[in-house]
């Protein structure tokens, strides 16, 4: 856990699969970051919540003073052979749920004394990108006033378009576009009716963010700080 010394307006918990860096070679990563600065600027204390690795060590250092960073070791385990399983069975998950974080991120988070401690006393919580918005439904963090996703980009739209790639008829790779379809639109409205708001950085996802819900939902376009 690294900490930066200063006061804030609000408590602020940012939980994000990658801890943003100046060159971070996408514009989710630079939108976060961006992010980060202007929530500093404006007297708020952040920390951000992402899981263990080399690249998110790295950046936590050249984060300091800019947020605190916890992050949450969830390494596979050391055997060569269980890894490759692991491994496996992470990437079936993803082709069936492709919203849902791997179960074994999900239990780490869950075990995690600091991001618990992180979460429970957060004013607000914002799950950056929609899948990091599946950790807050089954066990949403009780001590936030607000929870937040910040949808880089609403997921259903690209299944639909692999749906329509796909074709029609009965050949294995039609029923998998299908099912992942229909799992995507399933999960995404779960975690976007559960939010509070969802923020977007472009108003044609926010108009998209609501027929996903498929209910009302409180959905905000904001156009991302430029870089200084």
């Amino acid at each position: 856990v690294r900490t930066a010394r200063r006061g804030g307006c609000m408590r602020i918990v940012s939980l994000s699969p990658v801890v943003p860096y100046e060159g971070i070679p996408h514009a989710g990563g630079q939108y976060v970051l961006r992010h980060l600065r202007a929530l500093r600027d404006l007297g708020h204390r952040v920390t951000v919540v992402s899981f263990d690795g080399p690249e998110n060590r790295a950046a936590a250092e050249a984060l300091d003073g800019l947020a605190d960073v916890v992050l949450v070791p969830a390494d596979p385990p050391d055997s060569g052979i269980a890894r490759r399983l692991i491994g496996v069975l992470e990437r079936q998950e993803q082709r069936l749920w492709p919203v849902r974080p791997a179960v074994r991120l999900r239990r780490a988070l869950r075990r995690s004394a600091a991001a618990r401690t992180a979460l429970a006393t957060a004013e607000i919580v914002e799950y950056q990108w929609s899948e990091s918005g599946w950790y807050g439904l089954r066990r949403r963090p009780t001590g936030a006033r607000r929870h937040v996703v910040v949808a880089h980009d609403v997921v259903l739209q690209n299944y639909e378009r692999f749906l329509a790639a796909a074709g029609t008829g009965w050949h294995p790779r039609v029923l998998l576009a299908r099912w992942r379809r229909a799992s995507v639109r399933r999960d995404e409205r779960r975690i976007y009716r559960h939010a509070d708001a969802v923020l977007s950085f472009s108003a044609k996802d926010a108009t998209l963010v609501r027929p996903a819900a498929g209910a009302p939902a409180s959905a905000a376009g904001a156009r991302p700080t430029p870089p200084a």
